[in-house]
């Protein structure tokens, strides 16, 4: 297994910056995801992984040997890509066989290795079919096995399971979930979807405007956002703005449009001041439907609007003014009702306090 490090790595195109500065430590054997939106610069963090591209500045080193002048033939990376780049011409088993053919292996090493690689992805039956005779997902597989038979040091995907539909989105998460557990290779992978993300990754780097805003767990990920871009992002968030109007035994007292609220001083991404202006951060499943409308950090609230989903209600709540997103274990009641009056207390471990002078609000 190799690790893979990125020490200052940027990348321009004239005026233009597209990679800002990136330094980051790939353990060996992670599944490691780069997650972030449209045009953050992910893609071709992968594409200067791969050395397709060169950086503008910095170096990638895969364990102690530095890729600075190692073409992308000699650095035994797989790579997946996003519209799966098969052969039309070529059957399921020369499609995999390509890479080894490239490198010389011997026909019988060949063979097994390809028969191997089907297997893996549970693609053996279909050696002799051609592309346009498979579906997406299994399409998808094909790509997957023809990177893997080459037995890389690391395995690059770039978006891999964008065009395909949800129900398959979902099988091939749990395929590639599979066989890295099995194999046990370094793979780094291209998204901006955040389940797909916090479904597999064991550690992710979040990417905003070519930056380097987070890494962490998924947990981490979504329970500590260091921003608000994070918070924003990786999941779905109430922001409101607030003030911290002292601290209370060990707890942050916050001054919000909703109300006063009392959160731990952990729950804080930077440390606070009194006076401070903050962002405060409540994920939909940090409030819970109250009986007891005095408790502290409990709200009086009316339900705007109500969907029942069997084991969770969603609902949106007006808060004097402010309207929250609240999700909700179903109860053995009723479920709440658009016009009914309720009263909402935070669970303090779903939120989160940005200090507005460390982060840019977006």
């Amino acid at each position: 297994m190799v690790g893979v490090h990125l020490t200052n790595i940027s990348k321009s195109y004239g005026t233009t910056q597209v990679v800002r500065d990136i330094s980051l430590a790939i353990a060996p054997g992670e599944l490691f995801f780069l997650l972030g939106p449209s045009g953050c610069g992910k893609t071709t963090l992968l594409r200067m992984l791969a050395g397709f591209l060169e950086p503008t500045a910095g170096t990638i080193f895969f364990d102690d040997r530095d890729m600075g002048n190692v073409p992308p033939n000699a650095r035994n990376t797989g790579m997946v890509f996003q519209n799966y780049a098969l052969w039309p011409h070529m059957t399921v088993a020369a499609n995999v066989a390509f890479g080894l053919e490239v490198r010389h292996i011997r026909a019988a090493d060949r063979r097994a290795r390809v028969t191997r690689a089907l297997d893996l992805v549970h693609m053996d039956a279909y050696a002799e079919r051609f592309p346009h005779q498979l579906s997406g997902g299994q399409q998808q597989r094909v790509a997957l096995a023809r990177a893997l038979v080459i037995e890389p040091d690391v395995v690059l995907l770039d978006e891999p399971l964008s065009n395909l539909d949800a129900g398959l989105r979902i099988e091939m998460r749990k395929e590639i979930q599979r066989i890295h557990a099995e194999l046990g290779v370094t793979m780094i992978y291209v998204t901006h979807d955040q389940k797909e993300a916090l479904s597999l990754a064991t550690r992710m780097a979040v990417l905003h405007e070519g930056r380097l805003a987070q890494v962490g767990t998924p947990v981490e990920m979504y329970q500590n956002p260091a921003t608000l871009f994070v918070a924003t992002f990786v999941g779905e968030t109430n922001v409101m703005p607030g003030t911290v109007s002292g601290v209370d035994a060990g707890a942050y007292v916050l001054a919000t449009p909703c109300g006063t609220v009392h959160l731990p001083r952990e729950r804080a991404a930077q440390p606070c001041a009194t006076g401070d202006r903050v962002t405060l951060s409540i994920r939909p499943e940090g409030f819970v439907f109250a009986a007891d409308a005095g408790a502290r950090n409990t709200w009086r609230a009316r339900v705007v609007e109500s969907t029942y989903l069997g084991e969770i209600v969603q609902a949106v709540c007006a808060i004097g003014d402010t309207l929250v997103r609240v999700t909700a274990l179903n109860t053995a009641g009723p479920p709440p009702r658009p016009g009914d009056p309720c009263s909402l207390t935070i669970n303090a471990a779903h939120c989160r306090i940005i200090s507005c002078a460390a982060q840019e609000i977006k």
